[in-house]
């Protein structure tokens, strides 16, 4: 299958679209994890993100339920079957795509001041979902100085893709919560670092 890039309309660079949040999850301690049941029968994991909220059950088997099913029923595990390399699921709200290598552009200037704490944890619950056979990294753009000084400037997680394992992502959580936004607007720049990823997927 040749790799081929998923363009949502529902970018990150586009903080109005936060729908899909599930703010009624029951308070866990980030970090655990629990049994769960999957749509086939076999029983799958739930782990909690350090929002405090479970993340959806994530199965080994092809028998899951994928991202926007019911929790306990299925996750990201839930990839294509067949003999050869499975491609695993990755989701930002509401939209879900198949891909194993995925690179989130985000916005971080001064317009989405008033929803950056919903960004970071939608960031957050979508990459901690992630399984560690998926690689991911995160480009964030944003412009500093003023005037005649005024620069664009674009910042990624790492210097290529990552695997998503708990370390990686742990260290992603902790960069993201270092990060403020400033400045203008301005993704071509991290658009095109992105891409020179190769990426299968770009939120």
């Amino acid at each position: 299958m040749k790799p081929w890039i998923s363009m949502s309309a529902c970018v990150l660079a586009f903080w109005g679209c936060t729908g899909g949040l599930d703010d009624e999850a029951s308070p866990c301690d980030p970090g655990a994890t629990a049994a769960c049941r999957c749509l086939s029968g076999a029983e799958g994991v739930q782990v909690c993100d350090l929002s405090a909220s479970w993340g959806l059950c994530a199965c080994d088997d092809a028998g899951g339920v994928p991202w926007g099913g019911e929790a306990g029923s299925g996750g990201f595990g839930s990839g294509l079957g067949g003999g050869g390399a499975r491609i695993g699921l990755a989701g930002i709200w509401d939209l879900t795509i198949r891909a194993n290598k995925i690179v989130y552009v985000v916005d971080f200037s001064g317009s989405i001041i008033v929803a950056v704490d919903d960004l970071k944890r939608e960031l957050k619950r979508s990459i901690g979902r992630l399984k560690p056979s998926q690689s991911f990294n995160v480009v964030v753009f944003y412009s500093s100085g003023g005037g005649l000084d005024e620069r664009v400037q674009t910042e990624s997680f790492k210097s290529k893709l990552e695997p998503a394992d708990e370390p990686i992502r742990r260290e992603f959580f902790e960069w993201i919560d270092r990060k403020a936004p400033r400045g203008r607007t301005e993704p071509l720049g991290a658009m095109k670092r992105a891409l020179a990823l190769k990426p299968e997927a770009v939120f």
